[in-house]
């Protein structure tokens, strides 16, 4: 629910209204470390990613596939860990991460074209996706926006009000609800 929705707004769908990314990785560099140097985790938790996507494919998988995953899951694992080692032997977001990157000036253009509203929700107690991932992309959009921090870690808002918000934004953005939610504070 965090770093899907900046995946989908930067390929531009054309039904795309709006989306809200709940603590999310918009640019893979910084998510491992801050400028080159590593985060104690560095890459390794990473090492689930090509894990879960390696097949590639919907579920169940084929017995095809299955005889095919420790073959793409070794690869997507090699890949990624060749990507932190050059991240963090030169400080530099080579090929690897640009691709990662949502917040380039060409992958925030895409949003701002599509005109993708975007409610951010991110704790500032996250030691997942750090903070950080948020204010450049918050202040570069141009499209309709709202951003809401808190003292909350890696999850929603933990207020009894959170579900009646997120359902005025969706039914502001989805049915066109006169309801005053991008007025607020």
């Amino acid at each position: 629910g965090g770093t899907t929705p900046w995946m989908a707004a930067v390929q531009k769908p054309p039904h795309l209204v709006t989306i809200v990314p709940v603590s999310g990785i918009t640019e893979w560099y910084l998510y491992v470390g801050s400028h080159g140097v590593w985060y104690d985790s560095g890459t390794a938790f990473n090492e689930a990613y090509p894990a879960s996507i390696s097949l590639n494919q919907g579920t169940p998988p084929t017995q095809a596939q299955i005889s095919h995953f420790p073959e793409k899951f070794c690869q997507d694992l090699a890949m990624d860990e060749a990507a932190g080692a050059s991240g963090t032997a030169t400080a530099t977001e080579d090929a690897f991460w640009q691709e990662r990157n949502y917040q380039t000036k060409d992958a925030i253009a895409k949003i701002n074209a599509a005109n993708v509203s975007v409610y951010i929700l991110h704790g500032l107690q996250d030691w997942n996706v750090k903070p950080d991932n948020i204010v450049d992309i918050y202040n570069q959009l141009t499209v309709p926006k709202h951003m809401q921090l808190g003292q909350w870690d890696h999850q929603y808002p933990l207020r009894s009000d959170w579900g009646t918000e997120l359902t005025r934004w969706f039914d502001h953005w989805l049915k066109d609800a006169d309801n005053g939610i991008m007025s607020e504070d």
